[in-house]
């Protein structure tokens, strides 16, 4: 299903086939919040995956675009990463930060105050590689030629969000 198909579902749920009252720039801006929205309840649909390359130690830079950090999978050679929280790792290894470098990881770790880092256990070597998986919303959509970016029986959640916002704005009793 393309964009523009859900804008047109959504016009005529709004009895505005002919996009008068709510432009097709305003319900895409809506269809773009409803996204937006939807990631802070399920960030998870909105997983990717990649190769990433660490710096050497233990703090890694989670990537730029990182919202919800998930996971560290695997080292791409193959061995499966462990998780384990941080408070844990901390107690049952208080000098784990001083390691030394290994060319495998065995557990990862993050802070939740602090999602712009993710941490490895034994520290990474310079240019370690890893499967990581985190979530991010892709962009702002300004094509309404493109596909729908999530799984088709998401549909009606974000034309119901558009409906919420376009009505939202045409009321007599929205506060200004």
């Amino acid at each position: 299903m393309k964009i523009k198909e859900v804008l047109n579902i959504v016009a005529s749920m709004l009895n505005d086939e002919d996009k008068v009252s709510w432009t097709e720039n305003m319900l895409l801006n809506y269809f773009n919040l409803a996204l937006r929205e939807m990631f802070n309840v399920r960030p998870d649909l909105f997983n990717h995956s990649i190769e990433y390359v660490c710096q050497e130690g233990y703090r890694q830079i989670a990537p730029s675009d990182n919202l919800h950090f998930f996971k560290v999978f695997s080292n791409v050679n193959g061995r499966i990463c462990k998780y384990m929280p941080l408070a844990t790792l901390n107690n049952i290894n208080p000098k784990w930060t001083t390691n030394k470098p290994d060319e495998e990881v065995e557990i990862f770790t993050y802070d939740f105050d602090n999602p712009k880092f993710f941490y490895v256990y034994p520290p990474a070597v310079n240019g370690l590689k890893l499967n990581v998986e985190y979530s991010q919303v892709d962009k702002w959509y300004l094509d309404t030629e493109e596909d729908f970016p999530l799984p088709d029986n998401w549909v009606a959640t974000v034309m119901d969000y558009m409906c919420y916002r376009a009505y939202q704005r045409d009321t007599e009793f929205a506060p200004n």
